[in-house]
């Protein structure tokens, strides 16, 4: 696991996108989240998941590169800004 700095948060742990799984709910900048609905398909150059924004909005599919960490919220913990 490592860290990332998330602006309007600070450093937060992340985790390989490889551990992504259906239910998980992503952050980015400022407190935006989004939850993983379904992962589409795995390749060997990375993932590709459907998501739902926390405005509702739903996004067919979200590349992701193998090598990429990313944030999730476990216990809601982060506050959008």
């Amino acid at each position: 696991m490592g860290t990332t700095r998330l602006q309007g948060i600070g450093i937060v742990p992340t985790i390989p996108n490889r551990r992504l799984k259906v239910g998980d709910i992503l952050v980015y900048n400022y407190g935006s989240k989004a939850t993983i609905t379904k992962i589409i398909k795995e390749t060997k150059s990375g993932r590709l998941i459907a998501i739902t924004d926390d405005n509702g909005e739903k996004f067919e599919v979200k590349k992701m590169n193998r090598g990429s960490s990313v944030v999730i919220d476990k216990n809601n913990r982060f506050k959008k800004a």
